[in-house]
């Protein structure tokens, strides 16, 4: 969980400065991006590798917490809860990439 958690981390840190160097660039001309696609992916690869890293830990977490209650056990679950909520604003951003790389794609002449 703290592997992807931390790939999250990084790929969302360069998204963000991505989309900022991006809106930058077209402030000065007004021109188009590329790399929808790359975006797309992305998106996609890392919402699955939080969604498969949160449930992989869930059920140890729940048979260690119904034994021990401790601080440890505690952060684990706060950890996994926000990886799903990870997961939830990954899959927005997946759909929003996915809708512009088509609105894109259907702007294109053949």
């Amino acid at each position: 969980l703290l592997g992807a958690s931390v790939l999250a981390c990084v790929y969302s840190a360069a998204q963000a400065l991505r989309g900022f160097q991006r809106m930058r660039a077209a402030a000065g001309y007004g021109g188009r991006s590329g790399g929808g696609l790359a975006d797309f992916a992305g998106d996609q690869v890392v919402a699955y590798l939080l969604i498969t890293a949160s449930a992989a830990a869930l059920p140890i977490t729940l048979r260690v917490r119904s034994a021990v209650l401790n601080v440890f056990t505690d952060a684990m679950t706060a950890a996994i809860s926000l990886g799903f909520i990870a997961f939830a604003a990954l899959a927005l951003s997946a759909m929003l990439s996915g809708f512009t790389l088509s609105s894109s794609a259907a702007a294109q002449p053949y």
